[in-house]
């Protein structure tokens, strides 16, 4: 079970407001331009006073279902909040953010450090509200050339495995790196690794050979006829028998879509 909460949630703590703006998204008061800009950010907020609800909603949640229900914590990555705040919110190119890289390297890295270190207490604070399992999603992965992701997003990732598995080690992590080179991640504490739809399972399980897999599941999917469905879920089920299936960052309403492919998935997991 997932308490959907934005991801943005995260930027708005530091002092960016956002509202949800009617056919265009999540839209904040104000970008990030240039690095004067991070003047108007609190860099180091308060998760458990500023994010409360969040941990309030999972421990309600856990509560409601007498702990029946295993819940599933998230948060966006470093790199993916940081593209939103530098764009102002929902875009379909982040070709500011990435200019920023470039541009000003060294502000860069000062946001990211500081929504890496954030994102640590996020976790934390939601796995000690209940959510045993914790998902990083970087759905902006793929929006990098490889060497500008290593150089400035893989190390961060990989410090909040290794630093969240330090303060609560029996949490499960999972790292979503969205048309990635996932291979990066193999030596990481991650414990399991998202598949984008657009990568097969066989170069997944070759850039990984010892991670769980999760995904590889087109959301576009739902909308088929279920025949369809039901014949890509068995074939996504023989590669790799401990990839567990999922709709990768994102579904589309399908009616029955849970119930008729139930059976074929829950052997997976």
């Amino acid at each position: 079970m997932i308490i959907f909460s934005d991801i943005l949630v995260i930027p708005v703590a530091m002092g960016m407001p956002c509202r949800m703006e009617p056919k265009v998204g999540p839209t904040f008061d104000f970008a990030i331009n240039t690095p004067e800009d991070l003047e108007k950010l609190n860099l180091r907020p308060d998760v458990h006073e500023t994010l409360s609800y969040v941990f309030d909603a999972i421990f309600w949640t856990r509560q409601q279902s007498k702990n029946q229900i295993p819940v599933i914590g998230f948060s966006g990555a470093p790199w993916t909040l940081m593209g939103y705040m530098i764009e102002g919110g929902a875009v379909r190119s982040f070709e500011r953010a990435k200019k920023w890289l470039y541009l000003y390297p060294e502000a860069s890295r000062k946001l990211l450090t500081a929504l890496r270190d954030i994102i640590v207490e996020y976790l934390v604070g939601q796995y000690d509200s209940g959510a045993p399992l914790l998902t990083v999603f970087d759905t902006n992965c793929g929006e990098l050339p490889p060497r500008m992701y290593e150089e400035f997003m893989v190390q961060d990732l990989k410090y909040i495995a290794s630093e969240v598995k330090k303060r609560r080690p029996h949490a499960l992590l999972t790292i979503f790196p969205k048309d990635g080179e996932m291979g990066a991640f193999e030596d990481s504490a991650f414990d399991v690794v998202g598949v984008s739809w657009t990568q097969s399972p066989a170069e997944a399980r070759r850039q990984c050979p010892t991670k769980t897999l999760q995904g590889n599941l087109d959301p576009t999917l739902s909308q088929s006829e279920f025949q369809k469905r039901l014949a890509i879920f068995q074939d996504l089920r023989r590669p790799s028998p401990d990839q567990g299936e999922d709709a990768a960052n994102g579904t589309l309403a399908a009616d029955g879509t849970i119930e008729q492919i139930h059976g074929v998935t829950s052997p997976i997991m």
